[in-house]
């Protein structure tokens, strides 16, 4: 299920590459955008959705798919070129359910962020790559010592796609996020991860600029 999962997120972000790349030849007729390097001061992700994704084990009841939750990312400047952009720096997570027990997640991560941009429309659409150290707790069951989970703990890669809205000064637009371990330590974090889990988030962003 992992090998599937990252198998198809890269397959997914190599094809939107390729979408945007190729689209700049497309507006050529638009005119050559301006040269340079924008700054942008700060972002927020407000991400209150989640859709989970793992495998437990067949005698236990799998956690339920669809959680909305308290989620966002915060990021500090980031830099932005013609076709290209690089966040040094975000932190963020998501977390819903109780304390303790079978309906808990709790993501957690920080990350530098690099990526690709073009107009689309009224706005911009950006195709990014996250790639930091984070940890994944998806619980669905009570069997193990405390409570079971899917996840993983360390490297962690966050792929991210957005619809913007870019008002001079500040921007607001959708965005989906995904979370994906690549370690899975089998064994205590926040619970007892047995197995891998990745979780994918939307909602809103708003950035701000000089």
């Amino acid at each position: 299920m992992r090998a599937n999962v990252m198998s198809a997120s890269v397959r997914l972000f190599l094809g939107l590459a390729v979408l945007v790349l190729t689209a700049r030849t497309v507006r050529a007729d638009e005119g050559t955008p301006p040269s340079g390097m924008r700054f942008d001061w700060a972002g927020a992700e407000l991400l209150p959705l989640s859709v989970n994704a793992g495998s437990v084990p067949s005698w236990e009841t799998a956690p339920t798919r669809f959680r909305a939750g308290l989620g966002g990312m915060l990021r500090g400047p980031r830099l932005r070129w013609t076709n290209v952009y690089w966040t040094p720096l975000e932190v963020g997570g998501f977390v819903t359910g109780s304390g303790s027990g079978s309906d808990r997640i709790v993501l957690m991560q920080v990350a530098t962020e690099g990526g690709l941009h073009l107009p689309v429309g009224p706005g911009t659409f950006e195709l990014g790559l996250g790639a930091g150290l984070g940890g994944l707790s998806i619980d669905y069951g009570n069997d193990c010592d405390g409570s079971c989970a899917i996840g993983g703990v360390g490297p962690m890669l966050s792929p991210v796609v957005r619809y913007l809205l870019d008002e001079g000064r500040w921007s607001v637009g959708l965005v989906v996020r995904g979370a994906v371990p690549l370690r899975v330590p089998h064994g205590e974090w926040l619970s007892t991860i047995t197995g891998f889990g990745a979780l994918v988030m939307g909602g809103v962003e708003v950035g701000f600029g000089p």
